[in-house]
Order: structure tokens, then sequence, then C-alpha cells
């Protein structure tokens, strides 16, 4: 065992449900709680500059600013990634970025291990095990004690049978899954939660791209918004949505 992994433990959780798509999604646009504010082309490469120029931090953190006591090596996998999802600081662990497989929980100041999960049985739908179709840990956000954790590959929808890119919320306590969202809304990079709400976002090249508003308390859409193309980050600062999409961005302003 790698120095400094201490207690930390991963649970591994039975495979999720595998909704398909809903028989009818909400119109475009309807009941959104934020308003379009600009929408400008970008160079694609140009994602520091983004940052830079809007003031906003990336959500990732640099690993190297970690304590010692924040495991480097779980089993098998190595650390990936580190960021503040709500409540909690996670970590990503897996054998490369193409398998992040394990989220754990550390309180935010302390850094001492509160959960994890192994998610190998959440990796391919029944009867799916595509080669480059493994969906993989995207963002975690825990809020008001419940996990909200997106999953998702990055090939087109059809490779898995339309069964890709979920929102799955978890109760910690209990280790229960409380509900799982349809398909085809979260491989964005980042989701967020407001208020009662989860915004998150989907696309893929010769896919329909849009923003979702998720109910926080079941998993339902409850409106969409359409995109120029697949977002890939969406960020909260103050007032402002910042979408950062495969070649536009985007910027929303929450309605008061």
């Amino acid at each position: 065992m790698a120095a400094g992994v201490g207690d930390w433990s991963a649970k591994l959780l039975p495979a999720p449900p595998f909704p398909g798509a809903p028989p009818k999604p909400p119109a475009p646009g309807s009941r959104l709680p934020f308003e379009p504010v600009s929408s400008k082309p970008n160079k694609t490469t140009d994602e520091e500059a983004w940052f830079s120029a809007n003031g906003l931090p990336h959500p990732d953190r640099d690993l190297s600013t970690l304590p010692e006591s924040v495991p480097r090596q779980f089993r098998d996998a190595s650390l990936l990634r580190a960021f503040d999802g709500g409540d909690r600081l996670f970590l990503v662990f897996g054998k490369d970025f193409g398998d992040q497989r394990y989220l754990m929980a550390a309180d935010p100041r302390s850094f001492a291990f509160q959960y994890g999960y192994d998610f190998r049985r959440w990796e391919h739908p029944p009867d799916e095990t595509g080669e480059y179709t493994g969906q993989r840990v995207l963002w975690a956000v825990e809020t008001e004690g419940i996990l909200y954790v997106s999953h998702g590959h990055s090939t087109y929808a059809r490779e898995s049978k339309g069964q890709n890119a979920y929102v799955t919320a978890i109760d910690p306590k209990t280790d229960e899954i409380l509900w799982r969202s349809p398909p085809l809304v979260a491989n964005a990079s980042t989701f967020l939660a407001l208020g009662d709400s989860i915004l998150t976002g989907y696309g893929f090249t010769a896919e329909p791209d849009f923003l979702y508003l998720l109910d926080r308390k079941t998993g339902t859409i409850r409106a969409r918004h359409p995109l120029k193309t697949a977002p890939e980050l969406i960020l909260l600062q103050g007032d402002q949505i910042f979408v950062r999409c495969y070649d536009t961005d985007e910027v929303f302003r929450l309605r008061r």
C-alpha cells in the first residue's frame, strides 16, 4: 500500500440501471432559470486564454499542491484528478485518463477521507463491452448530504446503444442510488448544482448539443437549451454561467 493511503477505501457498487431516452423531452428554452448574455466563436485551442479573460479558476486542482496525506496511488490506480465539488474535495483514480474508475471524497480543509466508490460495474450497460465505450467518472458534486456524479464515454452514442452520459444521485450514508437521469445529458467535463436543479451539458459530433436542467430530487429533465456545438465546461462565477463549447463561448445570467 502506498505511503499515506491510511484507511482510504472504495466500495464496489452494484451495476446501476441504464435507462433509455424519455419518450418526449421538454421543449427547448422552457422554464430556464437563466438567460443568454453573449455567444462568440473561439479558436478551440485557446482554453487557457478563456479562463484568464473571464477570471475563471481552473476546475481541477494542481495535484502537486495536495498534502502528502492524500494518496497518489490506490490499488493499481494513480491519482489523476482532484477538484472541489460542493461540500467535498473529490479525487479520481484510474490506470489512465480513459479509466477513471475510483472516486474518493475528502474533507476540503483537513483532507481527511470521507468515503470512496469503485465504479467498475458502471462502465458498460448490459450486453455492451465496446473498446472505446467505457464510461468513466466525469464530475461530482456533494450538496446537502447527497452525491451527484456524472459518467460518460467520449465517442458516438450509438456505440453504446444510446446508453451513455448519465447523472446519478447517491446517498453516501447508505450507498443507495436515489435516481439516475435519462441518458445523453452529461458528457461535459463539469456540471452545476443550482438550487433544486442540476445544470448539465451534452453534445458530440453529428449529435444534438444542449444544456439540460435536471430536477435535483428526481433526475428528470425540466428544460433544455440548444447550443451551437458540444459543451465542454460549465462554470459559475457570481451570477453568470460560462459555457465553453467546442468552438463557441457562451455566457448566461441567472434570472433574479
